[in-house]
């Protein structure tokens, strides 16, 4: 692999660590009351709608750009 690809597929795995640790912070805040239900699939669709673009290989996830907002899932369940 040339130096560039390993610095793109580096940047890549980087980027997606990063969102899956929002993605648990935001569970996190609402497990314990910090932000309502709305909140939560507000920005949760976001950052699986960021996710899905980094992994279907679209550039405009890295920098943020995207065209369109998907449906957010349920919120995850309060019981542990």
């Amino acid at each position: 692999m040339e130096r560039h690809e390993l610095r793109e597929e580096e940047a890549h795995r980087t980027l997606q660590h990063l969102m899956l640790l929002e993605k648990e912070q935001l569970i996190a805040a609402f497990r314990q009351g910090a932000i309502g239900e709305d909140v939560y699939e507000a920005l949760a669709a976001d950052v699986d709608a960021r996710l899905l673009e980094l992994q279907s290989g679209d550039g405009a996830a890295a920098d943020g750009r995207r065209q369109e907002q998907p449906v957010a899932a349920a919120p995850p369940s309060s019981a542990s």
